[in-house]
């Protein structure tokens, strides 16, 4: 979806959350299984940083692609913040790329 956008000069929004921690057993969560199973989870430890502070940080180096972390709490403010200063690696990226690939062809979006 990102595509398409970008030369129209559109932004990208999705709303919805990262999973607290809890196993995740429907397929059709799979996207969101990656960021406590792979993906997030690997490239987290080695920034010392939390998964969802690493979507932040590789989100944000994204053109056209805005990020609106929940924060309802003053540290969730400090966490997201701190999102900012990650430095990710060519490798990290490489890995979060590779975990979070973009679509081959056209997919509806999935109404619940």
């Amino acid at each position: 979806m990102a595509s398409p956008c970008q030369g129209r000069q559109r932004r990208i929004g999705r709303f919805g959350g990262l999973p607290a921690g809890e196993p995740i057993s429907d397929p059709s969560l799979e996207p969101v299984h990656k960021c406590t199973a792979g993906g997030l989870q690997n490239v987290a430890p080695r920034n010392d940083a939390t998964p969802a502070q690493v979507a932040m940080a590789w989100l944000l180096r994204r053109p056209g692609v805005v990020v609106i972390p929940k924060a309802a709490r003053g540290t969730h403010v400090d966490a997201n913040r701190a999102a900012l200063d990650l430095q990710l690696t060519a490798d990290d990226l490489t890995e979060l790329d590779a975990a979070f690939p973009p679509p081959v062809a056209a997919t509806p979006l999935e109404m619940r």
